[in-house]
C-alpha cells in the first residue's frame, strides 16, 4: 500500500549573533540538522542588485499608478510612453 505524504516547509528569517554562545549553539544545531537531512534547509535570501532595482522600480510604478487613479498625478500619454522606448 502506497502512502502519499505532502511535505510542507515554512521559510523563516532570523538574525543570529554569531558572537554569542547562544547564537553559535543555534547555528551549530541548525547545521547539524541540515547535514543529517532532518528537515532543515538553508535558503539564500540575498537579492542581486538587479532584483533590488527591479523591485524598487516596481514599487515606484505601483505608487504612481495609485496616485493617477486617485487623481493626484497626471499620467503620461501613450505617444509619450512609446517615445521613451
Amino acid at each position: 500500500m502506497l502512502h502519499n505524504f505532502v511535505i510542507e516547509m515554512e521559510t523563516i528569517t532570523i538574525k543570529i549573533d554569531k558572537n554569542t554562545e547562544a547564537g553559535r549553539m543555534l547555528l551549530s544545531m541548525l547545521e547539524l540538522f541540515r547535514k543529517e537531512g532532518l528537515g532543515v534547509e538553508f535558503v539564500d535570501n540575498d537579492l542581486k542588485k538587479e532584483e533590488k532595482d527591479y523591485l524598487k522600480r516596481l514599487s515606484r510604478s505601483a505608487k504612481e499608478a495609485k496616485e493617477i487613479a486617485e487623481g493626484k498625478r497626471k499620467g503620461k500619454s501613450l505617444s509619450s510612453l512609446l517615445g521613451e522606448l
